[in-house]
């Protein structure tokens, strides 16, 4: 069985901006509760990253993946949206590989079209990035857009 779920690397730098940002939010705030005045760098900490951080953090959880593959069959499971999808390799309509150069490194994302849903890993956020596309060759080589 192959388990691919995001790295806790992505999600630590994920995490730590989501921190800086609520903290410099909420320095922004200590200002005028303490002043009573409102300056400039106030309404930037207080108006940009306080909706940037709440916004990445509801949507980094929103879209957490767990993808399991195995014996013919993608099992997709969303833990905070409390949903959970089970497709065959039969059911799998296309799936391809984008390769963008960036810098010295590929930026490598599959991406696999079921009925009804579009999933979308990459190597550098994702575990078990090379099983599952090593898989898809395999089992639905001629699905490859």
């Amino acid at each position: 069985m192959i388990v691919s779920r995001p790295r806790t690397n992505a999600l630590f730098a994920l995490t730590v901006f989501i921190i800086i940002s609520l903290s410099l939010a909420y320095a922004g705030l200590q200002g005028p509760i303490n002043t009573g005045e409102w300056k400039w760098y106030n309404y930037i900490a207080v108006y940009f990253f306080g909706p940037l951080a709440l916004i990445l953090a509801i949507r980094m959880l929103i879209n957490f993946k767990l993808i399991y593959v195995a014996k013919d069959r993608v099992d997709i499971r969303y833990p905070f949206r409390l949903s959970r999808n089970k497709y065959s390799i039969k059911e799998l309509e296309w799936w391809t590989e984008n390769r963008v150069k960036t810098g010295k490194t590929m930026f490598r994302e599959l991406e696999m079209k079921f009925p009804g849903r579009k999933v979308k890993i990459s190597k550098q956020e994702n575990s078990s990035y090379d099983q599952i596309f090593q898989y898809f060759s395999r089992k639905a080589a001629k699905k490859k857009n």
